[in-house]
């Protein structure tokens, strides 16, 4: 893409980035306007005083969230600072990499964690900017690659600098939390002002993302051609394979049986940097190499996401994948140099010690999902016995095992969905078995919708990973219906108004005594009423309305009474309760027509 024109097309992203903030002003300014109204008529209408106070005091609050959720707060990044001290060898490298791209010449390197590096641009006064530059630069990055692999990895990081793209992404990202905060503000409250943003909510945020993932991935372009052009195309280009080689080797082995001794160490071992180090140096064998190659270069990248994929980022570099060849490793042994040992082992440390209250609880679950298993094994074997076996099988990472307990209860009931559906997403993930999942899944999300959202997920990502990017669009329509319908479902299920449609509850004799012998005795309470909601998604799926009338009460009382009840009263399924006296009289006469809705009545 052409410099200038792309140029052009971020400063009309930028502008319709402002075009969130002109709402948002257009909003406050319209409060602002209404309470001067309001100020104006009481100082005019004798006796209007308390109402007019009432009303600001409403509109101060609406206020209040709006500006409040305008100071987004971003994380400032963490690490252990890297400076001609305590690690020359690295800020030499490092700094020499920053004169040759070009750029700001001040910065902090940081030296985390992570299998990654990364450039952040951190806003020190928040939303006025005062930016302030990172390097990061992850242990384990330079366990697996070269120097020469590095210098272009420090490449591309710096073109980011270069061309201040971190500056752009705060930007952006800062708008998106800045709408997201507005609303999880306004809908946390149940506040009455959520409808004024929600409808330009949902126009505004998915055209702002849109927009912006042409940027975002011609960043990368930009910051992969100062990468050739400083370490050259088979640095860059080797690396990106390689680096896809060794992240899926440590994720499904090294972290994964790190993570499995939570089942039987009660805390985090000590040196698990030290023995990555080592993990990374066993030579990996030539089949693994070329199949993680092959599955790199089929796969594709989701729309939203903001990288190019991986054969486009090879082939914009001209770099042909038939050349690789696995380098060494020895960035670490070369930049971190004596100190190696010491710098790994308080990573180490740090990571123990950030990890140890998870690890303690997690050893905790692990033991007594070991004792329920066990139990299991002496009980009869049924449906549900074989279910909750597979289910706890598969939190131990025992996968096999549990791919055969869903097998075995599937002869037993082959229409069994839950069963059905966690074997299809067990063979889904596999290599060998993936259209054999598909076709289960695809099965499962056909019989009963409730799969859909995730089923879609599922079946999206795997043909992602296998080039059928055409193919997965109709899975990623389908989950966004399926989101969309969730959404509405949860926001019908979420009130009731007096223009919803009431029916009769529809239970069993047995089913309502169940009900009433938990409220007969409750103190103060007079009559009960129980009807459904007539709801269009998910009719299925009932949705009850249990309503009490107390004899002479305090309004403290019945809302704990209230309260209590939603909590504790066992229901047959989703239900809300509600309270009829003072507040809801219309829905007290509303229920009373319905057919056999009064369930319990006390003298």
């Amino acid at each position: 893409m052409n410099g200038k024109i792309f140029k052009s097309e971020e400063k009309n992203l930028w502008l319709f980035s402002i075009l969130g903030y002109v709402y948002i002003a257009a909003v406050i300014l319209g409060a602002i306007g209404i309470a001067g109204l309001i100020v104006l008529a009481s100082w005019h209408e004798q006796g209007a005083y308390y109402a007019a106070f009432k009303t600001l005091m409403a509109l101060g609050v609406f206020l209040f969230l709006i500006i409040k959720a305008l100071w987004v707060k971003f994380e400032k990044p963490t690490g252990l600072e890297v400076d001609e001290r305590n690690l020359p060898e690295l800020a030499r490298f490092v700094t020499e990499i920053g004169a040759e791209v070009g750029g700001p010449k001040e910065y902090e390197i940081l030296l985390t964690e992570d299998l990654n590096a990364s450039i952040v641009q951190y806003p020190r006064l928040g939303i006025l900017g005062y930016y302030k530059n990172y390097v990061l630069i992850g242990a384990p990055l330079l366990m697996i690659a070269s120097a020469e692999e590095f210098k272009g990895v420090l490449a591309h990081e710096f073109g980011h600098l270069k061309e201040t793209h971190g500056v752009w992404a705060i930007k952006i990202n800062r708008n998106r939390e800045v709408w997201l905060q507005i609303m999880g503000n306004l809908e946390e409250k149940k506040h009455w002002g959520a409808f004024l943003f929600k409808r330009f909510f949902k126009w505004y945020l998915p055209k702002l993302d849109e927009y912006s993932l042409s940027m975002y991935r011609e960043h990368e372009f930009e910051a992969d051609r100062e990468s050739v052009r400083v370490a050259g195309k088979e640095a860059f280009g080797g690396f990106q394979l390689k680096y896809d080689i060794y992240a899926g080797r440590i994720s499904e082995a090294f972290w994964r049986e790190t993570f499995r001794k939570m089942q039987t160490c009660p805390e985090p071992e000590s040196g698990v940097f030290e023995e990555l180090d080592r993990f990374i140096k066993i030579p990996v064998e030539k089949a693994y190499q070329k199949k993680v190659i092959a599955g790199a270069l089929k796969a594709q990248n989701d729309d939203s996401s903001t990288h190019p994929s991986r054969k486009e980022r090879l082939d914009a570099a001209g770099y042909d994948p038939a050349s690789f060849e696995l380098k060494e490793s020895g960035a670490a042994d070369l930049l971190l140099g004596a100190r190696k040992g010491e710098i790994l082992k308080r990573l180490s440390e740090s990571w123990r010690q950030e990890i140890a209250p998870y690890w303690e609880y997690k050893y905790e679950e692990y033991q007594q999902l070991q004792e329920d298993l066990e139990e299991l094994k002496e009980a009869e074997k049924t449906e549900n016995s074989l279910l909750i076996a597979a289910r706890i099988l598969g939190e131990l990472d025992r996968e096999e095992e549990s791919l055969e307990k869903y097998e075995e209860l599937l002869e037993m009931n082959p229409e069994n969905l839950e069963a059905m559906f966690s074997k299809g997403e067990i063979l889904i993930s596999r290599d060998n078995t993936g259209e054999e999942g598909k076709v289960l899944l695809d099965r499962v999300m056909e019989l009963d919708g409730e799969y859909s959202y995730l089923g879609t997920k599922l079946v999206y990502d795997y043909l992602l990973k296998q080039g059928r990017k055409e193919e997965a669009r109709s899975y990623r329509d389908m989950g966004m219906s399926e989101a969309k319908r969730l959404e509405e479902a949860v926001e019908e299920r979420e009130v009731v108004s007096l223009r919803d449609t009431f029916a009769p509850h529809g239970l069993s004799e047995e089913q309502l005594e169940i009900i009433v012998d938990q409220l007969k005795d409750r103190e103060r309470l007079k009559e009960v009423y129980l009807v459904r909601k007539e709801v269009e998604h998910y009719a299925e799926e009932p949705l009850y309305i249990l309503g009490l009338l107390f004899k002479s009460s305090s309004k403290k009382f019945m809302a704990e009474s209230q309260q209590d009840i939603a909590e504790n009263v066992e229901l047959p399924g989703e239900a809300l309760v509600m309270t009829f006296n003072e507040e809801n009289p219309g829905f007290y006469r509303k229920h009373k027509k319905v057919e056999n809705s009064l369930i319990l009545k006390n003298s």
